[in-house]
């Protein structure tokens, strides 16, 4: 069952009270859903503080989609976090599902129209390019983008590291204010 929400302006679909009680619990504060998105499984996204996803977001699969804090996700994201058996005993696959979860870690920016596909890792500070499908885990610091995956460059480690520990983290001072 699809639960889709238009969370951002308080409106529902389809059982709200259900979808938001179930964000709230697996959401931190200055959790941010901007327009309607999809999701499979609410009971398996789990969200730190300060998350922006933009509009047109989709959630699928039944595994679980795990999000650090301060982390920002253009429109239109696609993750699935469970895949067909087509290694099974039926062609072209079998009934068996298999979930893998998808982690994105701490003060990951995720531009528009990214797919990310089950079991992937997203390190720490990476950076993933409008259109990239993502089928491999992402290095911390990294910037990757294309249907390849190409690691176009990093992050400078020393400058992210001192903006971690001086708290210089966008969305958390935006919706306090402090911009």
């Amino acid at each position: 069952e699809i639960c889709a929400c238009l969370v951002g302006s308080e409106m529902c679909i389809r059982d709200s009270y259900l979808f938001k009680r179930r964000l709230k619990k697996g959401g931190g504060k200055g959790v941010k859903i901007e327009g309607y998105i999809e999701c499979r499984n609410p009971d398996g996204l789990k969200m730190g503080e300060y998350v922006y996803i933009g509009p047109d977001a989709k959630f699928w699969g039944t595994g679980n989609l795990i999000i650090g804090n301060n982390v920002i996700i253009g429109p239109c994201l696609t993750t699935i976090t469970t895949n067909h058996n087509y290694q099974g005993e039926m062609l072209p696959y079998d009934k068996q599902a298999i979930c893998k979860d998808i982690v994105i870690e701490d003060n990951v920016w995720i531009a528009s129209h990214v797919c990310i596909i089950p079991g992937v890792r997203i390190g720490e500070g990476a950076i993933v390019g409008m259109g990239t499908v993502v089928t491999k885990d992402v290095p911390p610091l990294a910037i990757v983008g294309s249907n390849k995956l190409d690691i176009i460059g990093y992050r400078d480690e020393t400058a992210y590291r001192e903006m971690v520990e001086r708290g210089d983290l966008y969305l958390e001072k935006k919706y306090k204010g402090l911009l």
